[in-house]
């Protein structure tokens, strides 16, 4: 209850709300207290009195007007602001009462409403009445549509401890406070006053609550605040949230745990491959057998993304007959071929599996290995990744080399060989190649050097590309991207 200037005849406190609740608020708090003194339900002598005032306090106040006048202080206070708030649930006296909004979400199918629950409560009634909240909405709420969308919300901030309007609990509590100290329990009342602090967002209300504890002075025992976040309504709430999120995690690991890259390929085309349509191989290496069988003779393996013609489909779908791009005909499992070329999806895939930028020096591959060291200088303003080739154009090492820096590559086997390198950006480790602007270039031909036992450790230079023997020049790419 608060104090004459804002609850002249105590209607609010009659119904156990406060000033600032809605009419929505009121209207559910005049229904639970009918509930509790309708003279049929209560046998106490002054049942018919409390009901009675019950009603003129609601006829009061669900007219606008009427209440308009009432909260302007147009009534003579008739009730005295010593008594205190009781829990609009138990109807018992608390000391440390809060006005917290519950919400629920009911759906119907496709529409929702979201409903409040709103009044006094202790922190027992609150817990109850924030998980039936809660439990109302997880059974009527998820099954709509809409619900889908507003129940996560109302769940949150029922887990939370509901939602408490600000200066509407720093009255309650002032007033609370009042009411303790008329009784002569300073100390509870000082108490109520510190928590009826950091509610206070109007500064007038921040001013009774430091001009009355200023008058009470210190205290010598403070009562705990039951109001913390990790009580068991908490838990009580979390538990379907947790559960939910754990049922996901263990799906998520089941599938992970289940899911092969061959396997996953297998079923992303379900099309059964037509004469004269081009594929592509969706497996590491595929092997191609003389006839629809797994136990005959394998006359040629295909890499990753290779191109092939079907030539015929068997019935049943499982075999298919392809020509390879070198010209061999024979009989693949047509699970194992995706629809299209494999250029854009070699594309797409360098791209999924480029990793992190290599690092200067670092050998990116080897083809063989050796005892010899090269000394390597990049005098270009951008990054290269550079192959070393032998005369019949075969890749044995190929390494990365920073703008403007210097690296030591070891491991350089015999041999004579000849450099190519590339620029561009997004290098792709799994491909070996720049995913953008990629160009390709040859350091000059009176660089080739020789790695030989006996033989001064070679060093290498790599100049910018232009006019001059000095400088570089440009290849084609098929040059740098080679099998070999």
């Amino acid at each position: 209850m608060l104090d004459s200037s804002t609850d002249p005849k105590g209607y609010y406190a009659a119904l156990g709300a406060t000033p600032g609740a809605s009419t929505e608020a009121l209207h559910a708090a005049f229904r639970a207290r009918a509930k509790q003194l309708h003279p049929d339900r209560n046998a106490k002598p002054d049942a018919d009195e409390a009901f009675q005032r019950l009603n003129e306090a609601w006829a009061c106040l669900r007219d606008p007007r009427r209440r308009a006048e009432y909260d302007a202080g147009g009534a003579v206070a008739t009730v005295s602001e010593t008594q205190p708030h009781v829990c609009r649930r138990c109807q018992k006296v608390t000391a440390q009462p809060r006005h917290v909004v519950f919400h629920r979400v009911r759906g119907r199918l496709l529409t929702a409403r979201r409903e409040r629950e709103e009044g006094i409560f202790c922190r027992d009634c609150a817990d109850r009445t924030a998980i039936m909240a809660s439990a109302v909405t997880w059974a009527t709420g998820f099954p709509s549509v809409v619900g889908l969308f507003l129940a996560p919300g109302a769940l949150l901030r029922n887990m939370m401890g509901g939602t408490m309007p600000r200066d509407e609990n720093a009255r309650l509590l002032l007033h609370q406070a009042r009411a303790f100290l008329a009784r002569g329990d300073v100390e509870m009342a000082r108490t109520q006053c510190e928590q009826a602090r950091p509610f206070a967002a109007n500064p007038e209300l921040r001013r009774q609550a430091d001009h009355m504890l200023d008058a009470l002075g210190p205290g010598t025992r403070r009562l705990k605040d039951r109001w913390g976040l990790w009580g068991h309504a908490f838990v009580v709430q979390a538990l379907p949230l947790a559960g939910l999120a754990l049922a996901l995690v263990v799906l998520a690991v089941v599938a992970w745990l289940r899911w092969e890259p061959g396997e996953l390929a297998a079923r992303i085309r379900v099309q059964r491959p037509v004469e004269g349509e081009t594929r592509h191989v969706a497996t590491e290496m595929l092997k191609v057998r003389q006839g629809p069988d797994p136990t005959t003779p394998v006359i040629a393996l295909l890499d990753r993304f290779t191109t092939v013609q079907v030539a015929g489909a068997l019935p049943g779908g499982e075999w298919v007959r392809v020509e390879t791009p070198g010209g061999v005909s024979g009989f693949v499992q047509s699970r194992w071929l995706f629809g299209g070329s494999g250029a854009a999806a070699q594309i797409r895939w360098c791209i999924d599996h480029r990793g992190d930028p290599p690092a200067n020096g670092e050998v990116l591959n080897r083809r063989s290995g050796g005892a010899h060291e090269l000394t390597v200088r990049n005098t270009m303003a951008t990054d290269a990744v550079v192959r070393l080739k032998s005369p019949t154009g075969r890749t044995m090492l190929t390494f990365f080399v920073a703008a403007g820096s210097t690296a030591r590559i070891d491991g350089i086997p015999d041999g004579t060989f000849r450099a190519v390198f590339a620029i561009g950006a997004d290098f792709s480790r799994a491909c070996g190649v720049y995913m953008r602007e990629m160009r390709t270039y040859v350091v000059p031909k009176a660089q080739t050097f020789r790695a030989w036992v006996g033989e001064p450790a070679p060093g290498l230079i790599i100049p910018p590309p232009g006019d001059g023997p000095e400088r570089s020049q440009p290849v084609e790419p098929v040059l740098f991207v080679d099998t070999g």
